[in-house]
């Protein structure tokens, strides 16, 4: 459970965050008189690129491209972002389309490609605008604790940082056009391509939108696909196709749809003794054919695409036994993706069971799934997913396919718990006090540390989120909590709060239903603290529009107003949520269950401005640390409590609190923060000689860990002392070097510091 700031992923790390432009020792300080260099210069971050690999082979979409190549050559012109919407039935390949164009029209390595999937979940719910865009800022190095918690701040920093940027940002299945409009960045020649199922018109508004219908393909760009699918791709069709009519038979079934001509094509090339009138045969004997897709309600072609379940017979008749169960549980799975760990499960076969991995890389050859991302996932297409879940309710027994779920289900819980104490160095306390049975001894994932774990959380997210949701279905209660109390390392270090909102009430739920008051404890101080951030974030906002300016990033906001009255709404419901804590963690039995919040609700209090109330919970927590030998806990709250006394105006009690945290033995970071927020107290009180030397400490703490916007917090504390002494000079490169650090990884603090340097009057 989460202990205090930094240690939630908090922590901007040189590595993580400037991308190897500083290294290790970020900056030098000397003494007050020699002023402070920065060993590196100021670059803008790399181009990201989260698009996914593209679909080959590809063919016949020459028009279509041609019209989203003209939307990006007038953006070019224009100086603007430009839109391109296609638009079609499901099926039709606007994904492939999308990425081709993404991949090839715009080669140059410093073009920016950002992807987002808005695919409804199995909950019916889509990723929120806002947690995607707190991803896109992740991967322009913006530190989590710089991350806006309104979705609107977050938007308009996303256009800051790509103001000088060529970006594609591609917005894979939008339902509506609110949903792409925050997504849209301010790139004078970018392109924003949008595949829909609707037509989206009301993007009409925003100056050059261009809508590109995506139609099935035409008989000739049908059989070429099967060709090359089929690696018969002759230059003289006769060559391979002995039997014209045949082809035209088999093109007539596939209906123009990619995902079905793919299946077919592969088929062929696995099979390449097969004639084709056997296939076509086949598929006009067919059993039946699988559920209409929903026609478009505006579009301006009417016609539905019906796609015969022949085409999946056709593979599926060849697929070995356990290949075969595996296509139809894999349908199952409520999340996009699956992986080797899922499969297993399903199939009850052990973690790292290699038929598992092979089972899956059969069904990517016939194109039942195909792979994803870095190649350790598989996605089914909507006709193959229709197709696997039909075919489970007809073979697989209700009994077999519920085990399924809960054996995937637990797969996760136990790979999430890995992730979980990797990321954050320490085991979730319920693991032993909420034991779930059946649970995997090991799930075969290894992490490489915290970078590693982290990024398998964010790319299981969308599968963390329909499994919660699944385990709450099937009555796998202790997983759903265990499964939250893992995602945390994840939702708080990317401030996905939506997601978080969603998983923690869903997990209060299940505690509840548990009778398990430390997990409810728990639960709700998660939701709590999600609480409170956005209210915090709600507060600055309004600082922000209340500023005479106007309100430096925050211009496109609602007013000051409006964000106080949301920041006390978000307030009101963290202090309910943490009443609700408090009386379960009473009823709990670990002490140390009231300590986790007390110590959140210490940070509502602090952000409220109400410090003796903050102070209160903190003394209450650092005894109850103390009593259980939690020597850390102890140091930990101590800084928290100087900070809050500092806050409070209270300068000797805060150095009596700052002192005691470094008279416990515990680590160098800890014992450096707490020095630099001495160093302020010190200054306060006179002592400068004694401020200095502590945050001298600090810096060389901070420089070899890398951790950048510490030494640059660290650095304003230096450059107030040079103020104090008199020296103009000092205090001008200590800030010049703390605003050009917080610049790197886009960090508001940046601002704050032009500010100071601007009013200097040099």
């Amino acid at each position: 459970m989460p202990e205090e700031d930094g240690s939630r992923g908090g922590e901007a790390t040189a590595h993580q965050n400037l991308a190897g432009d500083v290294l290790g020792r970020l900056v030098q300080a000397g003494v007050i008189h020699g002023g402070v260099h920065v060993h590196s210069e100021p670059t803008a971050p790399s181009a990201p690129t989260l698009f996914p690999a593209p679909v080959a082979p590809f063919v016949n979409r020459d028009a279509e491209l041609h019209r989203v190549g003209r939307t990006g050559e007038r953006a070019r012109h224009e100086r603007r972002t430009g839109i391109a919407v296609l638009h079609g039935l499901s099926g039709l390949g606007k994904t492939a389309l999308a990425l081709h164009f993404g991949h090839t029209a715009h080669a140059s390595p410093d073009v920016d490609r950002l992807y987002a999937s808005l695919a409804r979940r199995a909950d019916g719910t889509r990723p929120s605008t806002s947690d995607i865009l707190a991803g896109f800022l992740r991967h322009y190095r913006v530190p989590p604790d710089a991350v806006p918690a309104l979705l609107e701040e977050r938007a308009a920093l996303f256009r800051s940082i790509t103001a000088q940027r060529r970006v594609i940002v591609f917005i894979d299945d939008a339902d509506s056009a609110a949903q792409v409009r925050d997504l849209i960045p301010n790139s004078p020649g970018g392109v924003v391509i949008v595949t829909t199922r609707r037509q989206l018109r009301s993007l009409d508004l925003d100056p050059g939108a261009d809508f590109v219908p995506v139609r099935p393909l035409s008989d000739a760009a049908s059989a070429e696909l099967i060709a090359r699918m089929a690696r018969r791709d002759h230059p003289d069709p006769t060559l391979w196709a002995p039997d014209p009519a045949a082809l035209r038979r088999i093109v007539d079934h596939c209906a123009g749809v990619p995902v079905a001509l793919r299946i077919v094509g592969s088929y062929l090339y696995l099979n390449p003794a097969v004639p084709l009138t056997e296939v076509a045969d086949r598929l006009a004997d067919a059993r039946g054919r699988l559920d209409e897709f929903s026609p478009l309600t505006d579009s301006e072609d009417a016609a539905a695409v019906r796609t015969p379940r022949g085409i999946c017979d056709l593979v599926y008749d060849e697929l070995p036994p356990l290949e075969a169960r595996l296509y139809r549980l894999g349908g199952l799975v409520p999340g996009p993706t699956l992986s080797n760990g899922v499969a297993a499960a399903l199939l009850g076969l052990p973690s790292d069971s290699p038929e598992a991995a092979h089972a899956l890389r059969v069904l990517a050859d016939h194109h039942l799934i195909e792979q994803v991302g870095d190649g350790r996932r598989y996605r089914y297409s909507e006709l193959t997913r229709r197709d696997a879940r039909a075919r489970a309710e007809l073979a697989d027994p209700v009994p077999e396919r519920e085990a399924a779920m809960v054996r995937m289900v637990l797969w996760y819980t136990a790979a999430a718990a890995s992730a979980d104490d990797t990321a954050l160095g320490r085991p979730l306390r319920l693991r032993e006090r909420l034991p779930v049975p059946g649970l995997p001894r090991s799930p075969a994932v290894v992490f490489r540390g915290k970078p590693d774990a982290l990024e398998w959380l964010r790319a299981e997210r969308n599968n963390l989120h329909a499994v919660i949701e699944l385990a709450a279905g099937i009555g796998q209660h202790a997983a759903v909590v265990r499964l939250c109390g893992s995602a945390w390392a994840l939702y708080d270090s990317d401030k996905l709060y939506v997601d978080a909102q969603a998983a923690y009430t869903t997990a209060v739920e299940s505690a509840e239903l548990l009778g398990h008051h430390g997990a409810e404890a728990l639960m709700r101080d998660h939701l709590a603290r999600v609480h409170t951030d956005l209210g915090a974030g709600a507060l600055r906002a309004a600082r922000n529009t209340a500023a005479p300016d106007g309100g430096g990033r925050s211009g496109h906001a609602a007013d000051a107003a409006y964000h106080r009255e949301l920041a006390e709404r978000e307030f009101r419901a963290a202090a309910e949520q943490f009443a609700l804590a408090r009386e379960a963690a009473a009823r709990s039995d670990s002490p140390l269950d009231l300590a986790v919040v007390l110590d959140g609700e210490h940070r509502l209090h602090r952000e409220r401005g109400h410090f003796a109330a903050a102070a209160g919970n903190l003394r209450k927590v650092i005894e109850l640390h103390r009593a259980a030998g939690n020597d850390r806990g102890v140091a930990l709250n101590s800084y928290q409590l100087g900070r809050v006394h500092l806050l409070a105006g209270e300068p000797v009690l805060a150095r009596e609190m700052l002192e005691a945290a470094l008279a416990v033995d515990a680590d160098a970071k800890l014992h450096a923060r707490a020095r630099v927020v001495l160093a302020r107290v010190l200054a306060e009180l006179g002592e400068d000689t004694a401020a200095l030397g502590a945050v001298e400490s600090a810096l060389t703490v901070f420089g070899e860990s890398g951790q950048s916007v510490r030494f640059a917090e660290a650095l304003e504390v230096r450059a107030d002392l040079a103020l104090r002494a008199g020296d103009r000079t000092a205090w001008r490169a200590a800030l010049t070097a703390a605003e050009r650090l917080y610049a790197d990884v886009h960090h508001p603090g940046a601002d704050r510091v032009r500010a100071r340097l601007g009013s200097s009057g040099d």
